[in-house]
């Protein structure tokens, strides 16, 4: 882990020098980024971070000083009291552009930064610079995203195996999210969602107290994490016999996904890929109950860059993790939703979600 976090200190740098960006300070208060355990590979839930040509040195506090160094590369400063912050007068005072997370960042926090400072520095964003940075993931990172699928899916095939009528939603939530854990993840990505019925229509719908029934679409969006990183994973399955209009509709979706994960390349924008999935959607009369993106990148964090939607018109870089997942939502009906995990190759896309996209009935 050590050379790959000194290979992502050496990006922010060569990006750094080309903004003639002195320094960047990077500040987890109770988990508030990622960003800091992406440079550090510290997995505590507060330091500072920071990078320069010079310097590159984690603060944090007595409760996590053994912790970073048996999990950094980076210098350690040891700080007694984190909250008044007396390091940033003292090791960021000879920078004049300091870069800083404005996304990540509370107003408050800034304010007193720049107080601690001259009036001379110059505060520059590097959300954007760092975001790019992240889009590409390295093999070690693919490789966890690929553990963290397969986790999800073992555990969902348990689930589903034991899964009744008259259960709840919360009660088979509960049940996927316990084997996740068992089978070795570390948490769940996300509030997992289980909507059955007309909730199956909400597309963020978490699970309620509602009984599923038979003869019911349930959705399934899920995953776990490993390492750091987790997956996202989106199936509906039948519990019964489905209608020949659910039938008609899953197979769109399915139509849908397919296709555009089988055209997905880096160097497509996130338009062009959303597009082919759309329209297919849309040729089917189906396209004003497919209202959101059809997909975003995964990593540390289970919605992040790059997007594949129809604001995205940049091209998606080699290495980016992306989710294909298009849906349907006829409201108070059912809806139904297909997705997978996929990595962007310099010749060919990878498919991490190793799981048929058949309709399951169970």
């Amino acid at each position: 882990m050590k050379e790959e976090i000194i290979s992502r200190v050496d990006k922010l740098l060569a990006s750094m020098a080309e903004s003639s960006v002195d320094a960047v300070l990077i500040a987890n208060e109770e988990h508030s980024t990622k960003n800091l355990r992406y440079f550090s590979n510290f997995t505590g839930s507060t330091g500072y971070l920071l990078i320069s040509r010079d310097k590159q040195m984690i603060f944090t506090d007595s409760r996590y000083w053994e912790q970073t160094l048996a999990q950094s590369p980076l210098t350690l400063e040891k700080i007694k009291e984190l909250r008044t912050r007396p390091f940033v007068a003292r090791f960021f005072q000879n920078y004049k552009r300091i870069g800083f997370e404005a996304k990540a960042l509370t107003v408050d926090f800034f304010n007193g930064f720049e107080a601690l400072l001259p009036p001379d520095v110059e505060w520059i964003p590097v959300d954007g610079m760092i975001s790019e940075i992240r889009c590409s993931k390295s093999v070690l990172e693919k490789n966890k995203i690929i553990e963290a699928n397969k986790i999800a899916i073992d555990a969902f095939k348990k689930v589903i195996g034991e899964l009744k009528a008259g259960m709840t939603e919360k009660e088979v939530a509960i049940a996927l999210e316990f084997q996740m854990l068992k089978l070795g993840g570390e948490d769940k990505s996300f509030g997992t969602i289980v909507a059955s019925g007309w909730r199956s229509a909400l597309p963020h719908g978490a699970a309620s107290d509602k009984k599923i029934e038979k003869g019911e679409f349930i959705v399934f969006d899920f995953g776990c994490f490993l390492g750091g990183y987790c997956s996202d994973i989106t199936r509906t399955i039948a519990l019964g016999k489905p209608s020949d209009e659910m039938l008609e509709v899953y197979d769109i979706v399915k139509k849908a996904q397919n296709s555009a994960e089988r055209a997905a390349k880096a160097g497509m924008s996130g338009k062009d890929i959303d597009t082919i999935a759309r329209d297919i959607i849309t040729d089917e009369g189906y396209g004003e109950y497919f209202g959101h993106g059809l997909g975003h990148g995964i990593g540390l964090e289970v919605h992040e860059e790059p997007r594949v939607s129809q604001i995205n018109t940049n091209a998606l870089p080699v290495g980016a993790v992306v989710t294909i997942e298009p849906g349907i939502y006829l409201p108070n009906r059912f809806g139904v939703r297909i997705e997978n995990d996929i990595f962007l190759g310099l010749e060919t896309t990878e498919v991490l979600t190793v799981f048929p996209t058949d309709l399951i009935i169970v």
